[in-house]
């Protein structure tokens, strides 16, 4: 693997799905248990699969990458980094999700695990509930998520970078993450 894998991570509602969009580079699009939402398209916004077949395929070890969060699973096969050797991705993820991906970089030949760049996106708990509510999410799942955010807050001390993105500020949230992207492929470009 040449180029970085670029992890955008933080809690639900904090922006890590829009953000990614307006990034001009590859997505790491993941395979997940949970429901589609309105709006998402299957193979665009994510392969919606059943439990059933995700277990299935973890059995015959084709997740490079795979993680649970609110009860739904996540994960990524090894085909789908191989584009790594021509460019660099982003990828929306968790931290449990950075680790595995890490452990699993180490243990591979010719896969760099300090290309694995994690960002950390942070608002305030006020700002999270206000996109989750607009989202239309139920409340339940709204509170699951903000107990699920003050833990998944825990994981920022261990990414390599934390951005903030404040309401009404997402030009300059994408302006800082770019900042970084440019910044380390312009190392990766030194080391070469």
């Amino acid at each position: 693997m040449h180029h970085k894998l670029f992890c955008l991570v933080g809690p639900s509602g904090v922006g890590k799905d829009t953000i990614k969009k307006e990034i001009f580079l590859p997505h790491v699009i993941s395979y997940r248990t949970r429901p589609k939402r309105n709006g998402e398209i299957d193979g665009v916004d994510g392969y919606f699969i059943s439990k059933k077949e995700f277990i299935e395929r973890d059995q015959r070890n084709e997740w490079i990458a795979k993680t649970v969060y609110d009860g739904h699973y996540y994960g990524i096969t090894k085909d789908q980094l191989k584009t790594l050797y021509d460019c660099p991705m982003i990828y929306v993820i968790d931290w449990n999700g950075v680790m595995t991906l890490k452990e699993s970089f180490a243990k591979n030949p010719g896969w760099d695990h300090h290309k694995i760049i994690s960002i950390f996106l942070h608002a305030p708990i006020k700002s999270l509930k206000q996109r989750m509510i607009s989202q239309g999410r139920d409340p339940n799942t709204i509170q699951r998520r903000l107990n699920q955010a003050e833990k998944d807050y825990e994981a920022a001390k261990y990414c390599d970078y934390i951005v903030e993105n404040k309401d009404g500020q997402l030009d300059k949230t994408i302006k800082d993450i770019y900042e970084i992207i440019i910044r380390e492929l312009l190392s990766l470009s030194k080391n070469y």
